[in-house]
């Protein structure tokens, strides 16, 4: 019991020597809060790009990916950020990319950015498939328990804003929504689904004609090319031979490959912020140190009059190793919550800005992320106590008591 009302005499006390110095106590919270806020939004930024590019290539489902040469860029902000392109190649490519040893599936899609969608009132990226030899989207009706799309009608990403039953209007046509699909958390999220039949009526369209491209052969056009291989298949090799060998002008990736660009700023990224993350850790270290230290001196009468009333210089010890575990968890709880709180309300204006499909804001995923950011600021803290900690443990008590310390 005696060791009980103690701590709460230590507790309290270190509680009141924060609260009583309220400019020193705010001045080393926001040291806290800069490494802390600093931590969380770094981790977020990159744990949500790494996720997200993880999902588009998990998603995707193909080995290589085969584009018109001029269009990879196009192709790669489609999947990753299904931001909206229109680009094609003539179908009958396919037909040597088909000589290429090692494929065991092959399908083609067209890439269609419509101008007007009714549904958000932005352009949309329109995504057409042959569901005689697709392989990508129609394992996708599985997981809404749809067998199959019929002609004239679409599927919508699940970050489209039309609801199953309802239509939706490209190029002045309507279509009727019969799906939508499951949150991915990826560019496919704001893309809608047709196939080739009914992505003709949107070519032999009008206002697709006039708007767009008047010269085009329905009949005879693709953007791609998604190649699933055999197993043991050499993909470069295959990736080598078809852009190279057949004199076409296509160009095959493999699926890491396409995105090795993203991949290497993403490492870039990661380094950058690791930078920043450690300079701000030894910055705030060192300014609480410097602000420990200082105070230390300042309080020699405090100290003393404890030791006269009986405390024992471990317990002055962890008083301020308490003070220091305090400052820590409020720095740390605050940039927590203003931090989510600003990724959540500026959401859509971070990834915009950065170009990335979404921000991680999953539970499942915060919750590490929480636990870290408040174990290194409450750790950051206890460190830079640790010297004003030692000089008192170390101190003789009559120095102490005299104030000379």
């Amino acid at each position: 019991m005696n060791n009980n009302r103690k701590l709460m005499s230590i507790f309290g006390i270190a509680k009141r020597n924060i609260s009583n110095r309220k400019i020193r106590s705010g001045i080393m919270i926001a040291f806290v809060f800069i490494l802390a806020s600093s931590l969380y939004i770094s981790s977020l930024l990159i744990n949500s790009m790494n996720l997200g590019l993880e999902k588009t290539i998990g998603r995707i489902g193909a080995d290589l990916i085969v584009v018109p040469q001029e269009y990879e860029n196009n192709m790669r902000s489609s999947l990753f950020l299904g931001e909206c392109s229109t680009f094609y190649t003539d179908r009958s490519y396919m037909d040597k990319v088909a000589e290429t040893e090692g494929i065991q599936q092959m399908t083609p899609q067209l890439y269609i950015a419509s101008l007007e969608a009714e549904c958000c009132g932005l352009p949309t990226q329109i995504i057409a498939f042959d569901p005689e030899t697709d392989f990508i989207v129609t394992p996708w009706l599985q997981d809404i328990n749809k067998k199959e799309i019929n002609y004239g009608e679409v599927i919508v990403g699940n970050g489209v804003v039309a609801d199953v039953g309802s239509t939706i209007k490209f190029f002045d046509i309507d279509f009727p929504v019969v799906g939508k699909l499951e949150n991915t958390q990826t560019g496919y999220d704001y893309c809608v689904f047709m196939r080739f039949d009914t992505s003709k009526i949107i070519l032999e369209s009008e206002r697709f004609k006039s708007l767009v491209d008047s010269t085009i052969d329905p009949d005879n056009v693709i953007s791609a090319i998604m190649i699933k291989a055999k197993n043991g298949a050499n993909l470069n090799t295959m990736a080598s031979r078809i852009t190279y060998t057949y004199k076409i002008p296509v160009k095959a990736f493999t699926t890491n490959g396409m995105f090795s660009a993203i991949s290497d700023n993403l490492d870039n990224l990661t380094s950058f912020s690791s930078i920043l993350v450690t300079i701000s850790f030894i910055l705030a270290v060192l300014a609480l140190i410097c602000i420990f230290t200082i105070t230390i001196n300042e309080r020699q009468h405090e100290f003393g009059v404890l030791i006269s009333l009986g405390a024992t210089q471990k317990q002055l010890v962890l008083i301020i190793v308490l003070e220091a575990v305090m400052i820590g968890l409020i720095g740390g709880v605050l940039a927590v919550i203003i931090s989510a709180v600003a990724s959540f309300i500026f959401n859509n204006a971070i990834t915009s800005a950065l170009e990335i499909p979404y921000l991680d804001n999953s539970p499942s995923d915060l919750i590490p992320l929480i636990l870290k950011t408040l174990l290194i600021a409450i750790g950051s803290s206890i460190l830079a106590s640790l010297y004003s900690a030692i000089r008192i443990g170390r101190a003789e008590p009559i120095t102490l008591i005299k104030g000379d310390e």
